[in-house]
């Protein structure tokens, strides 16, 4: 049986303090929309940082608070 795999949404809202995930930096657009528009109102009580590293392509999000 496949597994589903986790939207990029799901896995940023279900991270615990201190947590850090990593995505493609093609995703960067995408996260940033999502952590500074649409989480910021249904999750107000959570933040989360973003770092971009293009040398390696990849983008990390850690959760702040």
């Amino acid at each position: 049986m496949e597994e589903k795999k986790k939207s990029i949404m799901c896995i940023i809202r279900e991270m615990e303090l201190d947590a850090k995930e990593i995505f493609p930096i093609s995703n960067r657009a995408y996260i940033l929309n999502l952590i500074s528009y649409r989480l910021k109102e249904k999750e107000p009580e959570r933040k989360w940082g973003i770092k971009s590293d293009r040398n390696n392509g990849i983008v990390t999000v850690t959760r702040v608070k």
